[in-house]
């Protein structure tokens, strides 16, 4: 379940961390927001729409609570949609 409003970056991220590749049809793709890790490489094409930087401090610093919500994904502990209403 996702929709193209604020959900798609949290789903691109806890696919990835799950091992699924999310594909979605995304509405507006040229109001939505690009982010990239390293703001000195270089992303071709998608170099001049990721203009947003991920803050990967922020990840570090919670890295363990993201393993948790990730882990209890997995092993279906948490409802989905309970989970996306509260992130």
């Amino acid at each position: 379940m996702t929709d193209t409003a604020s959900y798609s970056d949290v789903i691109f991220g806890l696919f990835h961390l799950l091992g699924y590749q999310f594909s979605p049809r995304l509405a507006d793709l040229g109001k939505m927001r690009f982010w990239r890790m390293d703001p000195s490489a270089d992303y071709g094409t998608l170099g001049g729409l990721a203009r947003h930087q991920i803050d990967t401090n922020l990840i570090t610093e919670h890295w363990e609570d993201v393993l948790r919500v990730v882990g209890s994904l997995k092993l279906g502990t948490v409802d989905v949609t309970e989970l996306m209403r509260t992130l």
